[in-house]
């Protein structure tokens, strides 16, 4: 494994993202009802990990 697979800023899915069972299932839940998301946090915190691992980079809207 390189460290461009764990550490930096990619749309990839990073090797060191951890899951987090009750965000993640809150996100998915979310998912399901078809609604408007906002995923907000401070840098480096998982965001587009969260958000990579549950949708396909078509589905989703980044705001910067």
């Amino acid at each position: 494994m390189r460290t461009t697979e764990v550490f930096g800023v990619s749309n990839e899915q990073i090797a060191s993202y951890i899951e987090r069972n009750q965000v993640d299932e809150r996100f998915i839940e979310g998912l399901q009802r078809n609604k408007h998301i906002i995923v907000f946090g401070a840098s480096k915190q998982g965001k587009t990990s969260l958000t990579n691992k549950h949708l396909k980079e078509s589905e989703f809207i980044r705001i910067n």
